[in-house]
């Protein structure tokens, strides 16, 4: 749950959100995020997610 709690933390850091959009985020378990130049892409392998 921990992990859930510090993903949502750090991209609302760095996406400029203010708290409760940050505890709104998804935490999603089939992938990870890439923030690059404050835009968030959500990378998985998984076909379903598309």
């Amino acid at each position: 749950m921990l992990h859930g709690l510090i993903g949502r933390g750090l991209r609302g850091y760095l996406l400029g959100l203010d708290y409760e959009e940050s505890t709104h985020l998804d935490v999603p378990q089939i992938g990870f995020f890439k923030i690059q130049k404050q835009k968030i892409s959500f990378i998985t392998d998984d076909y379903e997610a598309f």
